[in-house]
């Protein structure tokens, strides 16, 4: 669990200072180059244009005159693209870092059809990853102490208050969630491990999806999902791609399947069947 903090960047942060990673990151999210040569573009080609014509002596006819407009409407859209950017970059860098303690909390948001980490400070505001609403934060949940800058939100880094242990099984309480299996199953699981009649598998997940195979639309009785392969150890595991959300990338994880499985490719992940077919997953 240790392996998702970035110890370098939140000394730096606590110390009031960027990282090298985050100052990069800054300075390529707020880069107004490419709005800055748009408008050179636009402006050369306006004047190149204004220029052939008085040249020639010719009038511009209405068509023209629209493509003109809507020239000079990119030109004035683009400038102040690149001059927005340009001050956040300025007001970013030269900003002060905030704190704030909080919580990430697994949970949908309006604006995703699917779950995600999200972190908030405790008098309710947002933070993003990069400053960007859609990027995904992959730490578990817990109590943090952010460090963000007030700027779009921008998270920089996340300080763990909870301890190992709570952050553990907190990430064990998203998977049982999102995995559809109680917590007791998992504790029968420990115990039908040590009698041999549950298998065991272990290591960081190897993700890979299949899209689907037809061009049905979501809702159509022929629509295929998307299938999602988790390769866990030496064992792969077939499961909806709805399932993944709750899983950390690049941490291990201790998987427990059945002993009489025939198919190494489980049909159903995580999903509690009654009997002696319990099946759950876990941190390492």
């Amino acid at each position: 669990m240790e392996s998702l903090f970035n110890r370098e960047e939140i000394a730096s942060n606590q110390a009031g200072k960027f990282s090298k990673k985050q100052l990069e990151d800054i300075k390529t999210d707020t880069n107004p180059t490419m709005w800055v040569v748009t408008v050179g573009v636009l402006a050369a080609s306006m004047g190149c244009f204004f220029g052939l014509t008085s040249l020639a002596g010719a009038e511009t006819g209405g068509f023209m005159d629209i493509m003109l407009m809507i020239c000079g409407s990119c030109l004035l859209f683009a400038a102040w693209r690149g001059g927005r950017l340009f001050l956040m970059r300025r007001q970013m860098l030269n900003g002060k870092i905030e704190t704030a303690d909080g919580e990430i909390t697994f949970k949908n948001l309006e604006a995703f059809s699917q779950p995600r980490f999200v972190p908030e400070t405790d008098d309710g505001q947002r933070l993003y990853v990069n400053g960007l609403g859609g990027a995904r934060l992959n730490l578990p949940p817990g109590r943090y102490r952010f460090y963000y800058l007030p700027t779009r939100n921008w998270l920089l880094s996340c300080e763990p208050l909870s301890s190992k242990e709570e952050l553990k099984h907190n990430v064990t309480e998203v998977l049982a969630e999102t995995f559809g299996f109680e917590m007791e199953t998992l504790e029968q699981c420990h115990q039908l491990a040590k009698a041999g009649q549950v298998q065991i598998c272990e290591g960081v997940p190897e993700i890979s999806t299949v899209e689907a195979q037809n061009n049905a639309s979501e809702g159509d009785e022929n629509f295929d999902a998307p299938i999602s392969f988790c390769k866990i150890g030496e064992v792969e595991f077939r499961l909806p791609s709805g399932k993944l959300f709750g899983i950390l990338p690049g941490i291990p994880y201790r998987a427990y399947y059945p002993v009489n499985e025939n198919d190494s490719i489980l049909a159903k992940f995580v999903q509690m069947i009654k009997g002696k077919n319990l099946i759950a997953i876990e941190p390492a």
